[in-house]
């Protein structure tokens, strides 16, 4: 999966005929390549760089990468109680 930068909006590669090779370009350690949908680059005017497999790629909405790691933050701070429980006991 691959998210633009555009529009937030998460795709797979394999729909939008991007390789896994290629995609490294956008999501390893320290990329500048930025990925934009086929549906913001019309929107920029230009020409989405790959030849979808699909006419018209499902956008699947999830948090961005940032609001990803700003929930982990949260969470890491939570402080858990741990409750002493009893035995279930049958009458």
């Amino acid at each position: 999966m691959i998210e633009c930068e555009g529009c937030q909006g998460w795709y797979h590669i394999t729909c939008l005929g991007i390789s896994p090779a290629k995609s490294k370009q956008f999501t390893a350690e320290g990329a500048t390549a930025t990925f934009h949908c086929p549906r913001c680059c019309e929107q920029r005017g230009v020409n989405f760089p790959f030849e979808p497999r699909v006419t018209a790629p499902q956008i699947k909405r999830l948090p961005s990468v940032h609001k990803a790691e700003q929930h982990v933050r949260k969470v890491a701070k939570l402080r858990v109680r741990r409750h002493q429980w009893l035995p279930l006991t049958n009458h």
